[in-house]
């Protein structure tokens, strides 16, 4: 007999999948729109198929082309990602909530984080589109469902899947290798500040991410003949959150190829577009280059955090790409939702954990679920600092941010409650 709670689970899983596939193959099919990264991604994952790589495919990550070139090896369909990005959509639901249930106990705050990610239109809207944002949130959420669910530091299986699975997320987004920064701090707390613990649960947990993540590297140092990392493209990035430039040109041996971050085109007229004669994927050059702008104007420091208000969704941009119907309602409602994150999924969140720090309680094992998302928040808002302000960069950290906020909001809430017993009580007394 299989339970009541796993068969409403999975026609939940099953109803959420629904949606997403009948969106992405009804009335946002992936293969309609290939443009800009997206076109990017789908000839990585061509020239993957017919093993002819060159140095211009470290630029990005190789994880989401892998991914594609996996599930479709003919190249010549996108309804096999619409279906496994669907699929991963309904999981995430269903692993968000399993989240919310550990911090919580409470079915009602688990069911609204299940429904609450189940309609959270970027999630449905991206899979809609060959972008590494739900296999990535999918990953996210895993990764931070494996590790909450780590009992012990001898528990080597969950440790050696929760390695696994942020290596997996890692090679498809690249930032979110920043994420291990954090998994010693977690593991510390969660373990009653034990060290040896601590260390313990760490081997297992670092062992199986190396593999993945050295062959990513490995892979792209050859194909540059020089040390690489996950991707080529951290250091252009770096250089264009500040720099004063719309767009950068490099005239190559196979065309031109220009990049412009949506704030700079906003912001720059075609007076600030520059040509390099340095090739896009030479991260020292860039990098150097966005430190000569800093060196420079210090004053870069503070403008800079332009790029977190931009990523927040309070900036001149809305999310990428942005969908345009006759209506203008789908561009309505990506705007709606780009403008709530910040006040209903991040701040409930970020408010209890400034709360517990204040209390000195995120250093206890209750409070190391919340000293790990506190550490992802930093991640996300680094990403946004240094390297791009974009909306759509916080969407992977979106199941588990929601999660946390309806946990919060449902602490306070039980708090309240408790008062007003305790003052039920006192008055019973006093009378």
């Amino acid at each position: 007999m299989i339970a009541p709670r796993i068969r409403f689970l999975a026609f939940g899983v099953l109803a959420a999948t629904a949606l997403r596939l009948w969106f992405s193959l009804a009335v946002h099919p992936p293969g309609n729109f290939l443009f800009s990264d997206m076109l990017v991604y789908q000839k990585h994952a061509e020239r993957l198929r017919a093993l002819s790589l060159g140095v211009w495919d470290t630029f990005s990550s190789a994880g989401y082309p892998v991914l594609l070139a996996l599930v479709d090896p003919t190249g010549r369909h996108f309804a096999p990602i619409a279906v496994l990005q669907a699929l991963m959509g309904g999981l995430i639901c269903a692993l968000a909530a399993s989240i919310a249930w550990r911090l919580t106990s409470s079915r009602f705050v688990a069911l609204a984080v299940f429904l609450a990610n189940a309609l959270y239109f970027p999630l449905i809207y991206y899979g809609g589109l060959v972008l590494t944002e739900v296999p990535a949130a999918f990953f996210t959420t895993l990764s931070f469902w494996i590790l909450l669910s780590v009992d012990s530091p001898s528990d080597r299986r969950r440790l050696v899947l929760a390695g696994l699975s942020l290596s997996l997320l890692s090679v498809i987004r690249p930032n979110m290798v920043l994420l291990y920064a954090g998994v010693p701090a977690y593991f510390w707390a969660a373990f009653g500040r034990d060290r040896r613990a601590a260390w313990r649960a760490l081997k297992p947990f670092i062992l199986a991410s190396l593999p993945l993540i050295l062959a990513a590297c490995v892979h792209n140092s050859i194909l540059l003949r020089k040390p690489s990392g996950l991707a080529s493209n951290g250091g252009l990035n770096f250089y264009l959150a500040r720099a004063p430039v719309r767009i950068i040109h490099y005239q190559g041996d196979y065309g031109e190829y220009s990049i412009g971050p949506i704030p700079n085109m906003r912001r720059y007229g075609p007076e600030r577009d520059v040509r390099t004669p340095v090739p896009l994927f030479d991260e020292g050059h860039f990098y150097k280059e966005g430190l000569k702008q800093i060196w420079a104007e210090p004053r870069l420091l503070l403008t800079s955090f332009d790029n977190i208000k931009e990523g927040l969704g309070l900036g001149l941009q809305d999310y990428w790409p942005v969908w345009k119907t006759p209506s203008g309602a789908a561009q309505k409602w990506l705007l709606a939702f780009s403008r709530a994150f910040t006040w209903v999924i991040l701040l409930p969140a970020a408010g209890r954990i400034a709360v517990l720090g204040i209390q000195k309680k995120l250093w206890e094992d209750r409070g190391a679920p919340w000293l790990l998302t506190g550490l992802s928040i930093g991640v996300l808002l680094a990403t946004f600092y240094f390297y791009l302000g974009d909306p759509r960069i916080h969407v992977p950290f979106d199941p588990v941010l929601i999660a946390f906020s309806f946990a919060a909001v449902a602490a306070v809430r039980l708090r309240a409650a408790k008062r007003t017993v305790q003052a039920e009580k006192r008055s019973a007394v006093a009378r």
